[in-house]
């Protein structure tokens, strides 16, 4: 018994506070309720997230949302220092907004498929496009740099600092990009 209590101490989360940049529903859902139960925090940026942040409180953990467009790097840029200047602290950062399009493989539309996978070129001339970009890619990494930066200017806590930034990610996506 031992080693799963060692193992179910690394996965404590008090004292820990989540930004999460979608987790209105789904796995993203999931994850959030799974930060709430392990006893973090929750910062949610969807203003239409009302439900999961009621959720998350009855599960006795605090949340609350800023709301921030993610297609806007304006509000992207803006969205660490607002958090930070109420008065919170962000410990883990959970990058799961994103925009896709689905259809059956079948009958799935030439013109969605260009505007999520065409080369970068086509993407900057059509302002959807620049949207999809924006979220999926530039979003991930400018959250990731902001945070990052907060977390090297702060002390540890005991469980340490987490963060999503893999150059390998970066590099992966720049490809498909």
């Amino acid at each position: 018994m031992a080693a799963s209590a060692s193992i179910a101490s690394m996965f404590q989360l008090q004292e820990q506070t989540a930004l999460v940049t979608g987790g209105t529903r789904g796995i993203d859902q999931a994850m959030i309720f799974a930060l709430a139960e392990a006893g973090a925090d929750i910062i949610l940026r969807d203003p239409t997230a009302d439900t999961t942040k009621h959720a998350v409180e009855k599960l006795g953990r605090t949340a609350s949302i800023h709301e921030a467009d993610l297609s806007s790097s304006a509000f992207v840029t803006a969205l660490v220092p607002a958090i930070l200047k109420d008065g919170h602290k962000i410990d883990i950062l959970l990058n799961c907004a994103g925009v896709q399009r689905r259809h059956p493989s079948h009958q799935f539309p030439l013109e969605d498929w260009n505007e999520v996978y065409t080369s970068r070129d086509y993407h900057l001339k059509h302002t959807h496009s620049k949207q999809v970009l924006q979220v999926n890619q530039t979003t991930v990494f400018t959250l990731c740099r902001d945070v990052g930066a907060h977390m090297l200017e702060h002390k540890p806590s005991p469980a340490g600092r987490r963060a999503q930034l893999s150059t390998w990610y970066l590099y992966y996506i720049s490809k498909a990009g």
